[in-house]
């Protein structure tokens, strides 16, 4: 029987902040336009977005990604009959 090495770097997926980096980049994303369109109020809502993603991330790290490739099949798949 033969072992291999199997390095963690390879396993866990790269981070920022504990959530993956395409959502933190949507999040700043979300953080600029929110300081462009001078909508400061809005600003208090990105901590509360960052935990709720963080909790969600945690739970399962494919959450987000799966959710995404829904979204592009939505209209392919239906599991209701339209008729």
């Amino acid at each position: 029987m033969s072992h291999s090495v199997i390095y963690l770097s390879l396993i866990h997926k790269n981070t920022i902040m504990d959530i993956s980096q395409n959502t933190f980049a949507i999040l700043i994303g979300i953080t600029f336009s929110i300081i462009i369109l001078n909508l400061y109020f809005l600003l208090l809502f990105i901590p509360l977005i960052y935990q709720a993603v963080k909790i969600i991330y945690k739970k399962d790290e494919m959450f987000f990604e799966i959710y995404r490739n829904f979204s592009k099949e939505m209209d392919f798949w239906d599991p209701w009959q339209h008729e």
